[in-house]
């Protein structure tokens, strides 16, 4: 069954992360040890909210849930975000995905920052972002792909939605590259 995208709501997919949230890799950041700071945190204020640090997954699934470089969505980054939290001071980046027709944001984890910054504020300032490679590999060889290959973690999350929520054609193309399944 492939996926009419009209079928579900953003709040039926984020249910789905919120099903799921144990297969989320822990936050990382180039720039700074996120894992730690984040464990900090919640020894600090243990009413962090779960999508805290989940928004690149979540927001790549978004974008190669629309078709990817193929679709109207981009995948955003606003960068250099200063914020404090559980007595921590600290700087992050924010992922989400907008609309390039009508200018309509899709951020599943926004919430991750009720009452420690105003994010909405700072979405102009997001810029068109990737992060990884136009390539998958497999058993040894490079696959070139169009565009970058979704990560593996939302490849992961996709394995799971495509059982319970149906087939979403991007993703089913990365995954068939990954399983080594001819195209």
């Amino acid at each position: 069954m492939n996926v009419n995208r009209t079928m579900h709501t953003e709040e039926q997919i984020k249910t789905f992360f919120f099903r799921h949230q144990h297969l989320f890799s822990k936050p990382k950041n180039a720039r700074i040890p996120h894992a730690d700071i984040h464990a900090e945190m919640m020894k600090n204020d243990p009413d962090i909210p779960w999508t805290w640090g989940k928004c690149f997954p979540m927001a790549g699934f978004m974008f190669h849930y629309y078709d990817g470089y193929n679709g109207d969505w981009d995948l955003k980054c606003i960068r250099q975000i200063p914020y404090t939290l559980g007595g921590i001071d600290a700087i992050t980046s924010h992922w989400f995905t907008e609309n390039k027709v009508d200018g309509r944001i899709i951020d599943l984890s926004v919430d991750q920052f009720e009452g420690i910054l105003d994010i909405v504020s700072l979405y102009p300032t997001g810029r068109r972002s990737n992060i990884g490679f136009p390539h998958h590999y497999v058993d040894g060889k490079k696959i070139k792909v169009f565009g970058t290959a979704p990560s593996k973690q939302v490849l992961g999350f996709y394995r799971i939605f495509r059982v319970e929520l149906g087939i979403v054609p991007t993703l089913e193309y990365h995954l068939n590259i990954l399983d080594g399944k001819p195209l």
